[in-house]
Order: structure tokens, then C-alpha cells, then sequence
């Protein structure tokens, strides 16, 4: 087959590879209540789409243990909640789809687990004064999230 015009890899990426580690700017567009595995709690899934830079249009997602019986997880999950608010500068809330679509810089990591590689989201910050020179960087002065582990 012939391409009308050049085929350029990296203009095309596998929809479940994890995106390099870097800052990204992002939104979330959607926001889903679920249950956990053991059936004892629920987490909000928060889904980032990546809207500038090379991994435009790629997705990273979060979960945050709003309801779990363990109290540590839901203490976690409420400050990534509050550091997501302060981001793109919001006091209060009463739904999630108040927080769709809104700017923000998120700081993705990478993990292994089981040989397959994932990504995580370890902070964020505002999107206000980044510029695209930043994008990649290994450091954010943002609202980082504490460590779990």
C-alpha cells in the first residue's frame, strides 16, 4: 500500500501503552463512582486526557478511595482531591462534573507490577504559567500527593 503522504510514527501510539514519565498539561473528562474489589468501599476513577505536547490525546487515569474501610486510603484520596481543587482553583464542590474539563499540569510516573509497566499520577498543579518548554520535566512546584507505599 501507498500513503498518500509520509507515515510518521510517532504521530500514532498504542492506546494502552503507558505514556513516558514527565509533567503533562490535562483535563479530566470524566469522572466514574465504582466499587472495590473486595466489594468494602468505593473509588472515584478519574480520567485525564493529556491536551498538549507529544502525548496529546493520550489518557491517564487515577483512583481515589473516598469510601474504604481502611482510614489512611480515604485520608490520601481526599488530599489528591483538595490538591486536584487547588490546581485549577476551586474552593468547593458538590459533584465531580464540576472538575471535567478544566486545565491542570499532572506529574505521571511509571511502575512495574507483574512485568507490565503503569502509569501513575504522584501530583498536580496548575496549568497557569506552564508553558510547553516545561513539558517532560521531572519536577513540578504543584500540589504533590502524599506517597501511599
Amino acid at each position: 500500500m501507498r500513503f498518500e503522504q509520509n507515515f510518521i510514527a510517532d504521530d500514532y501510539h498504542d492506546e494502552f501503552q503507558p505514556v513516558p514519565a514527565g509533567n503533562y498539561i490535562a483535563k479530566i473528562i470524566d469522572s466514574e463512582d465504582r466499587q472495590t474489589k473486595a466489594r468494602n468501599g468505593e473509588y472515584l476513577q478519574l480520567k485525564f486526557e493529556i491536551i498538549s505536547g507529544q502525548q496529546k490525546g493520550r489518557y491517564v487515569f487515577d483512583r481515589l478511595n473516598l469510601k474504604n474501610p481502611n482510614q489512611q486510603a480515604m485520608n490520601i484520596a481526599k488530599a489528591t482531591l483538595g490538591n486536584i481543587m487547588r490546581a485549577i482553583k476551586m474552593d468547593s464542590i458538590i459533584d465531580t462534573d464540576q472538575i471535567h474539563g478544566l486545565p491542570l499540569v499532572i506529574k505521571v510516573t511509571q511502575r512495574e507490577n507483574n512485568g507490565k509497566i503503569y502509569n501513575d499520577i504522584k501530583g498536580y498543579s496548575s496549568a497557569e504559567g506552564f508553558c510547553e518548554d516545561d513539558l517532560g520535566a521531572t519536577e513540578t512546584k504543584g500540589y504533590d500527593e502524599p506517597t501511599p507505599y
